[in-house]
């Protein structure tokens, strides 16, 4: 027995020069005070920060790291590789991002509190609401975990929450009583901050990091409301009976919107439109698929009636890719993703699929819309010329597909360009890189950024389409938002211009600047 004990004592200090140890610190980046009570998690392990925000490793494996850190008050952060050696303390430090706050009361036109109603916060490129809250007995609300950036406000009274706790359960604003001498309906509208009925006209409110804004009431504003009725039918004519329906307000992103389910007949009823541009969906289960479809309806000065909503079955849609690289040992090659993303129509009508090894694929359950052709995925050496649907090119246009459709074609062309280079003193930035055709501004495809770019401020971009590029490097991208033209027009003015060339490399060095969303 004394010679198993032996043993393990002598092998102790050979396994305490096999690890190394590593220390750090964490501070608010708005305040710059220590914070406590944050976990930063390993791979194999995890610790707390203490009262002075620091936290300790004492025993973990030579090699790189990459921790996650998070705390109830914070951005979750994942900085740069850590790289720990044998034998030694590395020492890190961290500053963690702090949530913004934005308070604020929903009152009547007569300064009334409206209770119980919902308020949205959305960024000017989403296209549904990020966060909500519902205004509690004296119409405050309170949003208290934002990220830090631009933000557009609304209070939502046309919106219901269902709950299965019937006290959680937010029901739609009831329309305001108006004399009935004045022979019409009024309701409640969606209104933006400030005090704006169009989702253009809202004011853009920038929360800085830790910001803890209040004051930012609204009062609701009242509309007239509209009358849409009409029929919903299949292909064929006949009555889509209980088919569900709904009906969006675009302009300003379906902030007006209903549900409704048509009767017996296919007859459907909507109350709550007001003037100008809606459009309605439909659905309705025949059989073992799903009919779908959607039109647009313009209201002015009076109810609209008999309307017609018609539903289709879905259908495929075949295509090929066209991209000759080696095979591997197997003699398989990379296979990458088509998407159809539809323009106008639900979102639940996109669809995807990957390409066989023969290039060939085919998207099931396509339906008659407009959608833009979305290839997904970067082979290195490669890269998208073209998006072909019959005989027409429409790599930067959207497309109308019905039934039966033209077949479609991605073409690759090898010799894909790559850019190269540091950002100094940049550690953790992200390396982007735009094209200077506004056609061309597909944030999955055409724009590129990199991983963040570790210690050496280094980065690496592959498989671009030959061109010219607005180059940048930031501390964080929002890649959403560069599909925003007007706002990369902001950007130009302190972008670095390059050129791609096929089958050569770009070296670039980039002067770090912050993501500008506030």
């Amino acid at each position: 027995m004394t010679r198993p004990a032996l043993f393990l004592l002598a092998a102790l200090p050979v396994l305490a020069q096999q690890t190394g140890a590593l220390t750090g610190h964490l501070i608010d980046a708005a305040t710059k005070v220590p914070i406590p009570n944050a976990t930063i998690k390993l791979p194999n392990t995890e610790t707390t920060s203490n009262p002075q925000g620091q936290f300790h490793f004492p025993a973990l494996p030579p090699g790189a790291h990459r921790a996650i850190i998070t705390h109830p008050n914070y951005l979750r952060a994942e900085p740069p590789t850590i790289t720990v050696t044998p034998a030694t303390t590395t020492q890190f430090t961290a500053e963690l991002t702090p949530y913004a706050q934005l308070a604020g009361r929903i009152t009547s036109p007569n300064r009334e509190p409206i209770p119980a109603t919902f308020v949205g916060l959305r960024r000017p490129w989403d296209e549904a609401w990020i966060q909500t809250a519902a205004t509690n007995a004296d119409g405050r609300f309170h949003f208290r975990q934002l990220e830090p950036g631009t933000w557009i406000l609304a209070a939502l009274p046309g919106f219901g929450y269902t709950s299965s706790k019937p006290a959680n359960s937010v029901k739609p604003l009831p329309d305001p009583e108006i004399p009935e001498e004045q022979n019409q309906r009024l309701g409640w509208a969606a209104t933006f901050y400030p005090n704006a009925a169009n989702y253009t006209d809202a004011a853009r409110i920038a929360l800085l990091p830790g910001a803890q804004l209040d004051g930012y009431d609204i009062r609701l504003r009242t509309r007239t409301l509209r009358r849409i009725t009409g029929t919903v039918l299949h292909a064929d004519g006949t009555p889509a009976p209980k088919a569900l329906l709904a009906i969006s307000d675009p302009v300003n992103k379906g902030v007006n919107g209903q549900l409704v389910t048509a009767g017996a007949n296919g007859r459907f009823e909507f109350l709550t439109a007001s003037d100008g541009d809606w459009r309605l969906f439909g659905q309705h289960k025949r059989g073992d698929e799903t009919a779908k479809g959607y039109t647009d309806v313009r209201v002015s000065r009076t109810d609209r009636e008999d309307v017609e909503l018609r539903l289709a079955l879905p259908f495929p849609v075949t295509g090929m890719v066209e991209r000759e690289e080696p095979r591997d040992s197997k003699g398989e090659r990379k296979t990458t993703a088509i998407y159809l993303i539809p323009q106008g129509a639900s979102a639940d009508v996109q669809t995807g699929t990957f390409h066989l090894q023969d290039g060939s694929f085919t998207l099931n359950q396509v339906y008659p819309a407009r959608y833009r052709v979305l290839p997904a995925g970067f082979v290195p050496g490669y890269y998208v010329e073209s998006i072909w649907y019959g005989d027409r090119d429409v790599t930067t246009e959207t497309i109308e597909i019905s039934n039966p459709p033209l077949p479609l074609r991605i073409v690759y062309k090898p010799k894909a360009g790559r850019a190269t280079g540091t950002i100094p003193r940049a550690a953790g930035h992200w390396a982007v890189l735009i094209p200077q055709d506004e056609a061309l501004r597909d944030a999955h495809q055409f724009i590129r950024r990199t991983a963040k770019c570790g210690p050496d401020g280094r980065f690496s971009i592959d498989s671009l389409r030959p061109g010219d590029y607005y180059a940048f490097a930031f501390d964080r991208v929002r890649t959403e938002q560069l599909e925003d033209i007007d706002f990369v027009r902001t950007l130009t003015i302190h972008a670095t211009r390059t050129s791609i060339r096929p089958g050569e490399t770009a070296t670039l060095e980039l002067t770090p600047q912050p993501w500008p969303d506030y």
